[in-house]
């Protein structure tokens, strides 16, 4: 499958008003392509356990069939997943209780990759940085241009061939 894959915990006060409404939409559009999958992998996996994130998926009415909401376990292996095999940038705890209690626990990635069939990342897409106030004053026309790159980019990869089923058939 061509999947759609984001960082995200429950908790953040960032990532329902940030990317949640970009991920409905990419959901969206691409749902009912059999080849298409969403996945969206909690930076906090200590506290997002399977009734926080059932409760997140079903807030974005997510369909469990494509559309996974992970726990990977372990945090410090799920950070070195995150960082080293995905490229998202750098996981950081905050300290600062005043900073916790307007951003969350961790500060991370807002961006949205796309990983092939072969699961090699093709690319990252920071669409929520994009659609900002400040980044709008940046550049009126950034947000646009990059969704319609990463929708291009999901489209052509869908278009190839997936890897036949393997299997016994009798």
């Amino acid at each position: 499958k061509v999947w759609v894959v984001a960082e995200f915990f429950a908790v953040c006060p960032h990532c329902a008003v940030r990317n949640g409404a970009e991920l409905r939409g990419i959901y969206d559009e691409f749902k009912d392509n059999p080849d298409f999958q969403m996945v969206c992998i909690s930076v906090d996996p200590e506290t997002d356990d399977a009734e926080k994130l059932k409760a997140y998926a079903e807030a974005l009415s997510a369909e469990p069939g494509n559309w996974w909401f992970l726990n990977a376990g372990e945090e410090i292996v799920t950070h070195d997943y995150l960082e080293n095999t995905l490229k998202f940038f750098g996981i950081r705890e905050r300290s600062d209780p005043t900073d916790i209690e307007a951003n969350g626990k961790f500060k991370h990635d807002m961006g949205l990759m796309v990983v092939d069939r072969d699961f090699n990342v093709i690319g990252k897409w920071p669409l929520a940085d994009a659609r900002s106030e400040e980044g709008r004053k940046l550049d009126p026309d950034l947000y646009e241009r990059l969704k319609r790159e990463m929708f291009s980019r999901i489209l052509t990869e869908l278009a190839k061939e997936g890897e036949p089923e393997t299997g016994t058939e009798q």
